[in-house]
């Protein structure tokens, strides 16, 4: 099979750059942890315009390594089937001290992030910040979140308004949590004459429909969910199959060099899973756990080559894509202009090549041919999350999270005197004359 290696990229106009400081708007920053706790993103953005209106430019990025002694309280943390088992006061210090030391961390990033801007801090409208955080209950009404962040900390420490516990408001209305970053993502990458889809292929693989348009029906017919198992599939049978020798299979070279085995495949899209319409949102990423040790079994059992179970696990994760377009997006493929493609799966040609297949061929870019990295949309967004609490822009949306009804998501702390007054005045101007009856309430 013809493996993907890529389109031609669009103009530098869409490349995410550092572009310098500029006078024009306002400013905001997001900062984000890795999947893994091991690192923070952090990302300087200028913002001309106001709601939906609203143009953002990316400034700027930045990272900062978690250290190792912090990752293993995380670690511990997500690993803890219920609450009351860390309740211990020697379990509840450590994350007490997490909690402060990631903040000094994230202080550290802000502050770095405007050195490499040449951006006084003072200039920064509000900070948003997003996890880390640990999640309990798997569905909507059972879900919880604790964030291990302290908002206070940042605003003491940098003197910046702060934005943060997004997955809060959007679980208190009833929703799943998440994926909270859909609209911001609309917001960074949406086009007004195209349609597109994100397909966040990572260790588990999400979709977003990025309608055309700025208007609130574009906005309100905006669609994320959760597709199913991604990278981390190819990953563990590469590393159970070749017990510990191979643990990854990078750019899908061995798997292009398999057969897809049709018995499997059709076993693995029978579960239940696929056929559940959306909201469906996991924070972790779907689990594929019971399919890949059913699927050692049957590997044992017939004798299937790790490279035709790799070569199948990629049919699948594409197939998963092409039967989620066409039973969720209204129109199916012919409503879709042009795919981008996100996450650690834009390295497998293989499996990049098999997507176009299945979705008729549709253009498909990848986000680090725009030249966003990995990691700088989520902290991108996560600043536009922070406008958009300003904006009174809803990012909790009952098609995407299953709240009850859209909802202004996150809780604000107030930064020093002067730019918490500089904060009021903007949110003042931004104040609409008059409500709808139903907004009023």
């Amino acid at each position: 099979m013809q493996m993907f290696e890529g389109l031609p990229a669009e103009p530098f106009a869409e490349r995410s750059r550092y572009v310098g400081s500029t006078d024009a708007g306002h400013k905001l920053i997001g900062i984000c942890v890795g999947r893994q706790c091991d690192e923070l993103v952090g990302s300087l953005s200028t913002v001309s315009g106001n709601k939906l209106a609203a143009t953002y430019q990316n400034v700027v990025t930045e990272r900062l390594k978690i250290p190792e002694s912090l990752r293993k309280i995380y670690a511990n943390g997500s690993s803890i089937a219920q609450p009351s088992e860390w309740e211990a006061g020697s379990e509840y210090s450590q994350y007490s001290f997490f909690v402060r030391e990631i903040s000094v961390l994230q202080a550290d990033l802000i502050r770095k992030l405007c050195r490499t801007a040449k951006v006084p801090v003072d200039d920064v409208l509000a900070v948003g910040l997003l996890g880390p955080g640990l999640w309990s209950g798997s569905g909507i009404g059972t879900r919880s979140y604790l964030e291990l962040c302290d908002p206070s900390q940042i605003a003491e420490n940098c003197g910046c308004n702060v934005v943060g516990n997004f997955a809060e408001r959007d679980l208190a209305a009833g929703g799943l949590g998440g994926p909270i970053n859909a609209v911001p993502q609309w917001l960074l990458l949406g086009k007004p004459e195209k349609t597109r889809v994100l397909l966040d292929v990572g260790r588990s693989v999400r979709l977003t429909l990025l309608p055309g348009g700025r208007t609130e029906e574009h906005l309100n017919s905006l669609l994320a969910f959760d597709v199913g198992p991604g990278t981390a599939l190819l990953d563990r049978l590469s590393l159970r199959l070749s017990e510990g020798r191979i643990p990854s299979d990078p750019g899908g070279t061995l798997a292009v060099q398999g057969t897809k085995i049709q018995e499997l495949l059709d076993r693995w899209l029978a579960e239940p899973y696929f056929h559940e319409a959306p909201p469906r949102w996991q924070p972790c990423g779907v689990c594929a756990d019971e399919a890949l040790e059913s699927t050692v079994r049957m590997a044992i059992d017939a004798g299937w080559s790790i490279r035709d179970l790799l070569c199948t696990a990629t049919h699948f994760i594409a197939r998963c894509i092409a039967l989620a377009v066409h039973n969720y997006i209204p129109g199916g493929v012919n409503r879709i202009d042009e795919l981008l493609v996100s996450g650690v799966g834009q390295s497998n040609g293989m499996l990049l090549a098999e997507i176009r297949f299945q979705l008729e061929q549709r253009p498909l870019t990848r986000l680090i041919d725009l030249g966003w990295s990995q990691g700088q949309l989520e902290a991108a967004s996560t600043a536009v999350l922070a406008g958009m609490h300003l904006d009174r822009i809803s990012a909790s949306r009952p098609a995407i999270s299953g709240a009850h009804a859209p909802r202004v998501v996150g809780q604000l702390t107030p930064g020093s005197p002067a730019r918490w007054g500089r904060l009021i005045q903007y949110m003042h101007r931004m104040a609409p004359t008059h409500l709808s009856l139903r907004n009023a309430i």
